[in-house]
């Protein structure tokens, strides 16, 4: 399953990615060709916050070894899902608040 989000690129600037989950894998793959394309496995993942920021938007944040990751997520039904798949794929890693 896949979800839009709005990913942290520079200072003052976001651009919209598709965030997919699955076999203990995130996939942020951009929607415009010029940015990177982030796989992130569950070896690297340190953790994963989810913080409620509007009625209309939560916050995403996906630290690895090596980076942080940093970004928004449209509430409606999609934090839901996202929360499940977050917890069956990589467990007590998900702190959300």
């Amino acid at each position: 399953m896949t979800f839009d989000i709005k990913l942290k690129v520079g200072f003052f600037k976001t651009r919209g990615y598709c965030l997919t989950v699955g076999h203990k894998q995130i996939f942020l793959t951009p929607h415009d060709a010029d940015y990177e394309e982030y796989i992130i496995n569950d070896k690297e993942l340190i953790y994963i916050g989810i913080s409620k920021k509007s009625r209309q938007l939560a916050g995403l944040e996906i630290a690895t070894n090596r980076s942080v990751y940093i970004g928004s997520i449209a509430i409606h039904k999609n934090i839901g899902i996202i929360s499940r798949l977050f917890i069956r794929e990589f467990g007590n890693k998900l702190i959300f608040q």
